[in-house]
């Protein structure tokens, strides 16, 4: 089960949204990052028409997609392919199968 735990962030200085404004969710999986980040990236590139923005934001939600893969699978990588760091997984990745954001 993913969960996400919100945590105050103040803001320093005076802000017309108050102090308590602001809050950080966490990320803490790849499945987190997919439903949290990825997703909407995608669903925002292709909902309109695309700007320099929503590509650069969905290209930088792409790339770092394989760290928190890694991060998650970071076990059975090391013991089926010898994957010790994220850019060794990045390598060993040609493509993935029956994998849709849609």
């Amino acid at each position: 089960m993913v969960t996400h735990t919100m945590e105050k962030f103040p803001l320093k200085g005076t802000s017309a949204l108050g102090a308590d404004a602001r809050q950080i969710r966490r990320l803490d999986s790849a499945n987190s990052y997919l439903s949290e980040i990825l997703k909407p990236q995608f669903a925002e590139f292709f909902a309109e028409p695309a700007t320099l923005r929503s590509a650069f934001n969905l290209a930088n939600a792409l790339f770092h997609f394989h760290e928190w893969l890694f991060a998650s699978h970071q076990v059975e990588l090391a013991k089926q392919f010898g994957v010790t760091k994220p850019s060794g997984f990045s390598n060993c990745v040609c493509f993935l199968r029956n994998f849709s954001l849609r």
